[in-house]
């Protein structure tokens, strides 16, 4: 049996990983004005519960710049799966492909459908989901 990587046999991933996880589309200067307008905005969401002014300008530019007719901001990327998830229908007994280089809160909402995740292999190049195993799943 071969040697595993952590204790110095060959590593199974040899691209280069540097900025794999990494893609910041803001200046510093950008991300610190738009937090410092959200903070002393003061007002994400207004007394009724519903997006403030400043959430609902931000879903209407994003959209824009998506060119999508309707953008929709979550408060994490668990619950935007969440979402996802109710829009198209997912429920029992459903099955739902999942790239096996996943954090555990990404197959969270999956099993909150009571549907189930099937892992499928991930691209060493790419990291995504490798679409020939998601054909064979």
């Amino acid at each position: 049996m071969a040697k595993l990587a952590i204790n110095g046999g060959e590593r199974s991933v040899t691209a280069d990983q540097k900025g794999a996880f990494y893609n910041r589309a803001l200046t510093d200067e950008e991300l610190n004005e738009a937090v410092l307008e959200l903070v002393r905005d003061g007002v994400l969401f207004s007394d009724e519960g519903f997006p403030g002014e400043t959430i609902l300008k931000f879903e209407e530019e994003f959209a824009e710049w998506r060119a999508v007719k309707y953008a929709l901001a979550h408060t994490n990327g668990t619950s935007a799966i969440q979402a996802a998830l109710f829009a198209v229908g997912v429920g029992p007994g459903d099955e739902v492909i999942v790239p096996s280089y996943t954090h555990p809160f990404s197959v969270v909402p999956i099993l909150g459908a009571n549907a189930i995740p099937v892992f499928c292999d991930v691209d060493p190049e790419t990291l995504c989901a490798d679409p020939v195993d998601i054909a064979r799943r």
